[in-house]
């Protein structure tokens, strides 16, 4: 899959890594770097000392279930629904701040829907966060009421998905689904992040509708070779 430039820093189309991306990540491949590549294990463990920016408290086992679907504890996500991530080490992070504006306006082009399967984390306090979002957004403003921002105090989840970068901190994205880590973009760019929140996750869906046909056909295919072998 190769970037195209759309106009916006170099992520056009449906596609949500730049050509410079690609050839970084086939370099760390090729160069055996450890980190998280597409396809690994996505831990769950790490989010339950997340945060919560209006309580200063760590999420705990229970609030990491709600929010990660393949723990089954949400009441509305199904198991094999998804969760963007965007996380960035770097303390008041100005690329970041200016990413969560560009995901909370009306015209990112995300929805709701993604918004609610959206979370951010940061290092910075609970209360230079709250501070950050209190400063920039309207009180209930739709975008920001349905984003999740949480906290990675010790960079601890930072260090356990490999988001703090080989050379210099940077910002990531990551979308996970089914305890795995399927889209996986780093050190990317706060012009293009909307870009490629939504293409990723587009990219999922397909993937996991193409699956799904596949399973179908598989079980058609195996009915109708029982049948033939009774009949």
């Amino acid at each position: 899959m190769n970037g195209v430039d759309g106009g916006d820093g170099g992520v056009g189309g449906d596609y949500y890594l730049t050509v410079e991306q690609e050839e970084e990540n086939a370099d760390a491949v090729y160069r055996g770097i450890h980190r998280l590549y597409e396809g690994d294990p996505a831990p769950s463990s790490p989010f339950a000392e997340l945060l919560n920016i209006e309580t200063g408290e760590p999420l705990g086992h229970s609030g990491m279930s709600r929010l990660v679907p393949w723990e089954g504890g949400s009441k509305t996500a199904p198991p094999n629904d998804y969760l963007v991530v965007i996380t960035d080490p770097r303390p008041k992070s100005i690329e970041l701040r200016s990413a969560v504006k560009r995901l909370c306006n009306g015209g990112s082009g995300l929805g709701v829907e993604v918004l609610k399967r959206t979370v951010v984390i940061n290092s910075d306090t609970p209360g230079e966060n709250r501070k950050f979002l209190k400063k920039n957004f309207a009180e209930n403003s739709v975008g920001v009421e349905a984003l999740t921002v949480l906290v990675d105090e010790n960079l601890e989840w930072m260090r356990e998905y490999t988001a703090l970068g080989e050379k210099r901190f940077s910002m990531t994205m990551f979308v996970l689904s089914e305890g795995k880590c399927q889209k996986i973009a780093r050190d990317i760019d706060e012009f293009v992040v909307c870009n490629a929140i939504k293409n990723a996750v587009k990219s999922v869906k397909i993937n996991k509708w193409i699956s799904l046909i596949a399973n179908d056909i598989y079980d058609t295919r195996s009915s109708i070779c029982k049948i033939s072998l009774v009949a």
